[in-house]
């Protein structure tokens, strides 16, 4: 008996080790790498509303002024906050992150809560403070202001507007948002800031529901309701023509989702199908903004970029694009030029692509751009310029460290250089995320490692039982 159990632990030994250090053909090896993908850069298309458009505001005697221009207006005083603001702000949408930034910052908070100090009924003084942690992201500091806000001037519209933003964008406390939402829209009811975030909250209950599988129609009621009470004010006409496109967006777009045949890699234009009443939806909202296209520049941008979305809805790309290249220059967004290299990608033009994101790269030199950049220069196999991409996203020091190493993780895999992957792939030793999983999984096939392969891609199943990839790599692995 003792003979047999210890046979039948060296057969075990021999076993186990025998598929362990099995290989993996090249065949193999090349057709899983093959499977790789780049991070997705959150590009979209949509339709806008921005009540800023259609408001008035004093001219801001700090616009346009430069970092040595501003330094020489700093008076030591606590007014010096708004410049202080002005110059941490630059900083922040330039992606400079040094001791510079930290001094502004430190001395913009330092002067506004002086000023807040010595006059704590000035809510004037609050909002600005609200709108400076608003610019720079800083949901703490943002938190901070709104709380102060609420407990002096509980009933002050633009306070109740941050409160919503915040628990909107922040907490993700839907039902905290639109309780603000209720609160303000009681004061003044005819407030389009507030009439669009009550669309965009039941924007997302709505795809919520869906995504439990119940059938949901996004409400506009509120929209309907206000344009039939000011048919002549072209805001309110604006937001009910956002509201109707949004609802049909909506509903088309999570049918296409739930839609078995559809691929990740398709166009998701390519499949809307728009019945009698949506496309007269879309005529109409696009007959509004090309006819009041010219009347003012103050709202011109945002009917370029919504003409440019309404033109993807009904298949007519180029003209899309042309729409979206106009907002860009009229407005110099760069979510004109993103509108653009998203079209191009999902054409399969990746040419076209390099392009517009090069011309993107000119504007904003940040890691995003450069991570995208390395994406299409695979995909228009120009192995030259994905090595410059590489080696510069190396020295870059941009906090999203996810993106960078992810990006450089994945080049060196397809390269099936193991050595320098795994210098990358350091960062995600704890990771159960699927694509990460993906990453660890080919590195293990590349290394001959079947023990470890098998493990990840039961990991990844376990997650995700409908995994195109990981079925795929299944199948080539014969697992």
């Amino acid at each position: 008996m003792k003979l047999q159990k210890i046979f039948a632990l060296i057969l075990f030994s021999y076993t186990y080790f025998s598929v362990a250090l099995a290989q993996f053909t090249d065949a193999q090896k090349n057709t899983v790498v093959s499977y790789l993908n780049y991070p997705k850069t959150e590009y979209d298309i949509k339709i806008n509303f921005y009540a800023s458009a259609y408001t008035d505001y004093p001219k801001d005697s700090l616009e346009n002024l430069s970092e040595e221009m501003l330094l020489k207006k700093i008076t030591n005083t606590p007014k010096d906050a708004s410049i202080y603001a002005k110059l941490t702000i630059e900083r922040y949408k330039k992606q400079i992150f040094d001791n510079k930034i930290d001094e502004y910052y430190d001395k913009t908070v330092q002067n506004y809560q002086q000023q807040i100090n010595e006059n704590p009924t000035n809510i004037k003084i609050v909002s600005e403070f609200l709108d400076f942690a608003v610019n720079i992201k800083n949901g703490e500091l943002i938190k901070k202001i709104i709380d102060y806000g609420l407990q002096n001037e509980p009933n002050n519209v633009e306070i109740l507007l941050g409160a919503t933003n915040f628990y909107l964008n922040y907490e993700q406390n839907l039902d905290k948002a639109d309780e603000y939402i209720s609160k303000a829209l009681k004061l003044d009811r005819y407030n389009a800031s507030m009439i669009v975030l009550k669309l965009g909250v039941d924007q997302l209950k709505t795809i919520q529901s869906m995504q439990k599988n119940q059938k949901a129609t996004l409400d506009i009621s509120i929209a309907e309701n206000i344009f039939k009470e000011k048919p002549n004010e072209i805001k309110y006409e604006h937001l009910y023509h956002y509201a109707r496109c949004s609802q049909i967006y909506i509903s088309i777009m999570f049918d296409i989702s739930m839609d078995s045949t559809f691929k990740s890699t398709d166009n998701p234009f390519d499949k809307v199908v728009l019945n009698e009443n949506e496309t007269k939806a879309i005529k109409e909202a696009e007959l509004f903004f090309l006819k009041n296209i010219k009347k003012s520049s103050k709202y011109k941008a945002i009917m370029l970029e919504n003409l440019g979305f309404l033109s993807s809805m009904q298949k007519k790309y180029k003209q899309s694009i042309k729409f979206y290249e106009q907002y860009f220059n009229e407005s110099k967004n760069m979510s004109g030029l993103e509108s653009c290299i998203l079209l191009y990608y999902v054409q399969k033009n990746y040419k076209k692509a390099v392009e517009y994101t090069e011309k993107r790269l000119n504007q904003f030199d940040d890691l995003k751009t450069n991570c995208l950049l390395v994406r299409l220069y695979h995909e228009t196999k120009d192995k030259q310029k994905s090595q410059k991409i590489i080696d510069k996203i190396k020295n870059m020091k941009e906090d999203a460290k996810k993106s960078k190493a992810e990006t450089l993780a994945i080049f060196y895999l397809m390269q099936k250089n193991i050595k320098n992957a795994n210098i990358y792939l350091k960062d995600f030793e704890n990771s159960n995320e699927i694509q990460i999983l993906l990453l660890q999984l080919t590195k293990n096939v590349l290394e001959n490692n079947k023990i470890e392969a098998k493990k990840n891609l039961d990991m990844i199943l376990e997650q995700d039982k409908k995994n195109e990839n990981a079925f795929k790599i299944k199948k080539v692995l014969q697992f």
